[in-house]
C-alpha cells in the first residue's frame, strides 16, 4: 500500500479531547494558510484522468497540444501517465525506489533516479530533464508525487524554470508542518512560486494520507493539486465548489475528509 495509515493516532485523539495549545491567532493563521489551497472557479469543465481512486487526477478539459509529460514519483502504478498520453507524447518516468515497470510503451522513458534540486549520480533536476529530453518544448506537463521532496524542488526553482510547463499536477505532503514557522515558509514559498505563472484549478485531499487536528478542525496532511498556466483557462469570479462531482477517495475504505466543509473559514 502506498501509504501506511494509522487509524488511531494518539496525537489526534488528544487534540479532539482537549483544545490545542497553539494560540488562537496561530490557529487562525493555519486556517488562512490552507485557504490558499482553495482553487478558483474556471469556465472550463474538469475531466478525470488516471482511473478510479488513487492515481486519478482532475484536469481542465481544454484542447492543448502538450509536448511531453515528466512524471517523477512513479510508485506502483502508471495509470495516469498511460491514460493521459494515449501513446501520443513522449513521457519520462523518474523513480529510483522501484524497478523499471514492465511492458512500458515505446514513448515512455524510465530513469532510475530521484528528482533533485541539483544533478548527481542518483538525482536529476527538472531543468536537466527539460534540457535533455524536451529542449525545444514549451507546453509540457509535470506530474509530481515525491513524498515531501516537492518543497526542496520548488525552493530551488524560479518562475522561468517552470515556463516550459502548461500543466502541473503536484501532491503536497506533510502539511502538518504548517504549524511551525519553518514548515509554513516551505509550503507558502512553493505556492508563491506556482502562483506566479499558474492558476490553481483543483484541490483534492488524499484521505490515504490522513489528517491532523487543531481546535476540533481536521486538516489534511496530503493535498493533490492541479495548476494550469495562466491564460490557458478562463477564470470566473469566486472559488470553485468542492468536492468536485468527479472526486473519488484515494482509499475508499477509510475516513473521507471534506476539504470544503472542514476548512471553511467563518467570520
Amino acid at each position: 500500500m502506498k501509504y501506511f495509515i494509522k487509524f488511531i493516532d494518539p496525537t489526534n485523539i488528544w487534540s479532539l479531547l482537549w483544545p490545542s495549545t497553539i494560540k488562537q491567532q496561530n490557529y487562525k493563521m493555519l486556517r488562512s494558510d490552507f485557504e490558499q489551497f482553495r482553487p478558483v472557479s474556471i469556465l472550463e469543465s474538469l475531466t478525470r484522468v488516471g482511473g478510479h481512486n488513487d492515481g486519478g487526477y482532475l484536469i481542465p478539459s481544454v484542447s492543448l497540444d502538450f509536448d511531453g509529460l515528466i512524471s517523477p514519483g512513479v510508485g506502483d502504478s502508471s495509470k495516469f501517465e498511460l491514460e493521459f498520453t494515449q501513446g501520443q507524447i513522449q513521457t519520462v518516468l523518474i523513480d529510483a525506489s522501484i524497478a523499471e515497470p514492465s511492458n512500458l510503451p515505446n514513448h515512455f522513458i524510465f530513469l532510475p533516479k530521484f528528482l533533485g534540486a541539483t544533478e548527481g549520480a542518483d538525482f536529476i533536476s527538472i531543468n536537466a530533464l527539460v534540457r535533455d529530453y524536451f529542449p525545444r518544448c514549451n507546453n509540457l506537463v509535470l506530474q509530481m508525487d515525491i513524498e515531501g521532496g516537492e518543497y526542496e524542488i520548488f525552493g530551488n526553482l524560479s518562475k522561468s524554470d517552470l515556463e516550459p510547463f502548461g500543466l502541473i499536477l503536484v501532491e503536497f505532503h506533510f502539511l502538518e508542518k504548517m504549524r511551525n514557522s519553518r514548515g509554513r515558509d516551505e509550503v507558502l514559498s512553493a505556492l508563491e512560486l506556482l502562483n506566479q505563472g499558474f492558476i490553481l484549478v483543483h484541490t483534492h485531499p488524499n484521505n490515504a494520507g490522513g489528517f491532523f487536528v487543531d481546535r476540533y478542525t481536521k486538516f489534511p496532511r496530503v493535498l493533490e493539486t492541479t495548476w494550469a498556466r495562466k491564460g490557458s483557462v478562463n477564470v470566473q469570479n469566486g472559488k470553485s465548489k468542492l468536492p468536485h462531482p468527479l472526486d473519488e477517495d484515494n482509499e475508499p475504505l477509510i475516513y473521507r475528509l471534506d476539504f470544503l466543509s472542514d476548512l471553511e473559514i467563518k467570520n
